[in-house]
């Protein structure tokens, strides 16, 4: 499946952009605010990983870890384009927005002045 010139730019498929723009938009909803990795994946519904017990493993298993491996990817590609802001506050990473984004670039918006 061809992807397009800007996702190709930034390393990323469809699924991770798309990613993208539900942290972006969950973020910028909250700009007063500050989130765990694990909050967010909560707070967007991103599967958890079931406990595996001996040797019987969910056939669920590599799509949650594909599906938890994109998120993980459109949260650093949203920090390297600053989209969003991470920050180690008590031994813990927090994610915040960053700067206003146009999400089919994902360059900063320009200022109409």
């Amino acid at each position: 499946m061809p992807i397009t010139r800007r996702q190709f730019e930034l390393g990323v498929d469809p699924h991770t952009e798309e990613w993208m723009r539900e942290i972006y938009q969950f973020l910028s909803e909250r700009q007063k605010e500050a989130f765990t990795r694990e909050e967010l994946e909560e707070a967007l519904s991103v599967p958890k990983r079931p406990h595996v017990i001996g040797l019987s493993i969910s056939e669920d298993l590599p799509k949650i870890n594909e599906i938890r491996s994109s998120f993980a990817d459109a949260l650093s590609t949203l920090e390297e384009v600053r989209g969003a802001e991470k920050r180690s506050i008590g031994g813990e990473l927090y994610y915040s927005f960053g700067i206003r984004l146009d999400t089919s670039s994902w360059e900063q918006e320009r200022s109409p002045f």
